[in-house]
């Protein structure tokens, strides 16, 4: 699959997405999670992940999805719940709809305020376990992929993250070896 041709760039580093996104993410502190949006397939009556994750904070949307091994794209206000979802532009045939989200690290914050904003990376090797037997300096010298977005409100835990080239979802804060945090907003 090709990257969709829209507004939306692909970063795939903690730096490009501070650079293009920052501001924005440091906005969040204090805003409150009103709702969460994802995209239903209705024939197998699943979640669709391969389209955005919506985040909404009254009204601001939050629109997360991630692309191949550490490709992340943030949009802001632009999907369109009445319309059919379709964001990369090749489910056509599918039969989707967006609906609010009923993953438990969703409905475990919606109603709460974002306290810390983090972006993740993922220690390249993790994925291979090659990286098991290095002493800290040398993994530190490894190759990391930016793998989630992970918000904090209050003791509870939203990390929207990097499935293999699609979405995950979890309440799982990433506060292991070979995952590394970049503070957006942190109080």
């Amino acid at each position: 699959m090709e990257q969709p041709d829209k507004k939306t760039r692909f970063l795939d580093s903690v730096e490009s997405v501070v650079k293009v996104h920052g501001e924005r993410l440091s906005n969040l502190a204090g805003r409150e999670l009103t709702a969460a949006k994802v995209v239903w397939d209705v024939d197998d009556d699943s979640w669709f992940a391969d389209e955005p994750v919506v985040l909404i904070f009254g009204d601001v949307q939050l629109e997360i999805v991630f692309w191949q091994l550490d490709g992340l794209a943030l949009n802001w206000n632009t999907i369109e719940f009445d319309k059919a979802p379709n964001w990369f532009e090749c489910y056509g045939d599918l039969n989707l709809e967006w609906r609010a989200c009923n993953h438990d690290a969703l409905t475990a914050v919606i109603g709460k305020r974002v306290t810390d904003i983090a972006l993740v990376e993922l220690c390249e090797s993790i994925l291979t376990g090659a990286s098991a037997n290095l002493a800290d300096d040398a993994r530190r010298q490894l190759p990391w992929l930016l793998h989630a977005l992970k918000l904090q409100f209050g003791k509870s835990t939203l990390t929207v993250f990097n499935a293999l080239d699609e979405n995950g979802i979890s309440s799982e804060a990433l506060n292991k070896d070979g995952f590394r945090h970049t503070e957006i907003i942190a109080n």
